[in-house]
């Protein structure tokens, strides 16, 4: 079977993008008389513009598209299949919410079995670079208004966590609000919030959601130890103080992996073009502690205690009531001393801070992803999967 003759004006066009000639403004023009019209810029020289009236060539201006890339950029490809394309376009429409009503009976009914975590592919699929790869990623295609549904309930969630806290008045609730409005001076400056969310995402370095979860069971725990203790009418000053820096060591070390995040969102606000993805824990904490306005985030909280107690690096002075806390090394250097009241103080303070954080983190994430979800950029990243060729 011979195959059909291209066009000269087709093979002229090729030629001409595979030389680095880009295609920006198509139009074509259907009737009597149908035409395509497409502006070719190239790197260096003229803009040209490349008029035909042949099926292949009016053929392949359909098949041009402009998507987006996984950071918001508009990317401008060949769409290999159009009515697969077209069909996918279908997918993400619904107007009257049927869609996203039937997803919700579905998991309400036990007939969605998602195998992977949500929200961690959809960080996966918009960190990644290349996608070459890109059959995991179907999945949030296929899957997308049952994740919409999900990330309703995980806001929900959070939403709830954020009322109790408002609720309170209270320390926790100016940490809290301290923190989001930190968040919002930093992570909501684009008008494309791909973008907003892989700057936001671009300093965290903890799986938040599963903090909120995990966090709650450790407090279980923690409470039930020092019930018991309580029960045994007490203990010795150095066994008692053991336990408390055991738990503060355990919140400290999640703490110290959100306030990367906080003290990411300072260095931007403060006008740092490019700060750095990670710093260490003590950096971040005096980043964080030296600032007037968001000191009260870390006040009374101390990062060194959990290097101490980690490390093993600490005694206990019953007599001076004070714990001695030490830096690493063959040297024994003496890093912070506290007393015991202080311990007591920071004590208290530290549940206040974990708490407020985890919520403000959680809400920062979960909003992003919220309007990400309904955003026509991400539905047109998704689009690109598997389908489509970027003209460079």
């Amino acid at each position: 079977m011979n195959k059909p003759k291209v066009s000269k004006d087709y093979i002229q066009l090729r030629k001409r993008i595979g030389s680095d000639h880009t295609p920006t403004e198509v139009k074509v023009t259907l009737g009597e008389a149908e035409k395509a019209t497409i502006t070719l810029v190239p790197e260096k020289g003229k803009t040209i513009i490349f008029e035909s009236s042949a099926d292949d060539v009016i053929l392949f201006c359909f098949s041009l598209k402009s998507l987006f890339d996984q950071r918001g950029n508009s990317l401008i490809g060949e769409v290999r299949d159009l009515n697969k394309f077209y069909d996918d376009v279908q997918t993400f429409i619904d107007l009257d919410n049927k869609k996203l009503h039937a997803a919700r009976d579905e998991i309400v009914q036990g007939k969605v079995d998602i195998k992977y975590v949500p929200h961690l592919l959809l960080r996966q699929f918009l960190e990644e670079g290349s996608h070459r790869n890109h059959k995991p990623y179907l999945k949030l295609k296929e899957d997308y208004f049952c994740i919409k549904i999900l990330q309703v309930e995980e806001m929900k969630m959070v939403y709830d966590g954020m009322l109790r806290i408002r609720k309170q008045q209270s320390l926790k609730t100016r940490i809290f609000d301290t923190t989001l409005d930190l968040f919002k001076y930093a992570f909501h400056k684009e008008p494309i919030f791909l973008k907003n969310y892989q700057l936001f995402q671009k300093f965290n370095k903890a799986d938040v959601m599963d903090i909120l979860i995990s966090t709650g069971k450790d407090k279980d725990v923690t409470d039930n130890l020092f019930d018991m203790l309580h029960k045994r009418g007490g203990v010795p000053a150095e066994e008692g103080l053991s336990h408390v820096l055991s738990s503060y060591a355990g919140m400290a070390e999640t703490i110290n992996k959100l306030l990367n995040i906080i003290r990411g969102a300072i260095e931007i606000i403060e006008g740092i073009s490019n700060p750095d993805a990670n710093k260490g824990s003590e950096e971040n904490w005096l980043i964080v502690k030296n600032n007037p306005k968001y000191s009260i985030i870390v006040e009374d909280f101390d990062p060194r205690i959990r290097h101490g107690k980690a490390h093993n690096n600490f005694t206990i002075d019953t007599e001076k009531e004070v714990v001695n806390f030490y830096k690493e090394g063959r040297i024994r250097e003496l890093s912070v001393s506290y007393t015991f009241e202080q311990i007591r103080v920071m004590w208290h303070r530290i549940h206040v801070i974990l708490s407020a954080l985890i919520i403000a983190v959680c809400l920062e994430q979960s909003t992003l992803t919220g309007v990400i979800l309904n955003s026509p950029e991400y539905k047109l990243s998704l689009l690109r999967l598997g389908n489509f060729k970027t003209i460079k």
